[in-house]
């Protein structure tokens, strides 16, 4: 009975200040109770909430506080979907990915061994999803994105670690060097569809070894000037770079060789239109 009466006095709490306040004032109003997940998403979606509304957004200000309201009630707050906005194409496999090693997160013990960073991992993942719908403010989308992942490494930390488990046995020895391609079309430097998922493997093996150089060197087939595609090769370089940076990878770590024709993959003739040759090889290297 008496959670009963919490409840009722809470809400009707909420309905006094929706009728003379917006929805920013109500979320930084309403106190934040229940699990530690739940006050930590309260306290970050407010957070978002404020931020889009300084910046005169008051639809996204709205849907932020309207979810920091939901967890300081208790309620499950699920991170968005990304069908759900309107993301340009050629971001929407990273951010799926994302939200996949997000939920891995969650649902893996991070709400509980970790919830104030799971917490800010998934109001930040929303703000980096709403961020790149507009895709007008890089800054903001760098910034929300930088924040996901940093608070995402720290839950995936935690739920990792072993409570009084006896020592696992010493892992084999690490390979040399671990390598992936990446092929491209014609005379084009942008990562094609049907190459994503091995962009996706490469980063996710970058980031389980987080100490290893990234190395990129991209080639070339030999149709074409040597100078263009000396030139093709930097720009295909940096695709590949642009994808690893945006998923978190450290610029430090990425070193790259366009090597344009010069180092053909494929012995080949001059002026031959080459698939093997069109590609980047990406090397983990030990360091």
């Amino acid at each position: 009975m008496l959670n009963m009466i919490k409840g009722l006095a809470l809400a009707a709490a909420i309905l006094s200040l929706a009728a003379c306040g917006t929805k920013l004032q109500v979320a930084e109003s309403t106190p934040a109770g229940g699990p530690e997940f739940n006050q930590a998403l309260h306290k970050y979606y407010t957070e978002t909430s404020s931020a889009e509304f300084a910046e005169g957004d008051y639809k996204d200000s709205d849907y932020f506080a309207s979810k920091a309201i939901a967890a300081a009630g208790g309620e499950e707050v699920m991170p968005q979907e990304v069908g759900e906005r309107k993301i340009p194409s050629d971001k929407v496999d990273v951010l799926t990915s994302a939200r996949e090693r997000l939920m891995a997160a969650l649902n893996g013990g991070g709400r509980l061994k970790a919830p104030d960073d799971a917490g800010r991992a998934q109001a930040y993942y929303d703000c980096w999803l709403q961020e790149q719908e507009e895709n007008f403010q890089p800054k903001d989308i760098e910034f929300c994105r930088s924040e996901f992942f940093a608070s995402l490494r720290n839950v995936e930390a935690a739920i990792a670690e072993k409570v009084m488990a006896p020592p696992p046995a010493p892992p084999p020895p690490a390979p040399e060097a671990a390598m992936f391609q990446v092929l491209f079309d014609f005379d084009s430097s942008d990562i094609r569809e049907d190459q994503q998922s091995a962009v996706q493997v490469a980063i996710w093996a970058a980031e389980a070894g987080e100490s290893r150089t990234v190395s990129l060197t991209c080639h070339t087939d030999t149709s074409g000037a040597v100078d263009y595609n000396q030139a093709l090769s930097v720009r295909r370089c940096n695709s590949v770079t642009g994808a690893m940076l945006e998923a978190g990878i450290d610029r430090s770590r990425i070193v790259s060789f366009p090597v344009g024709q010069t180092q053909p993959l494929v012995e080949t003739g001059d002026g031959v239109v080459e698939q093997a040759n069109r590609v980047v090889v990406i090397t983990l290297e030990a360091n």
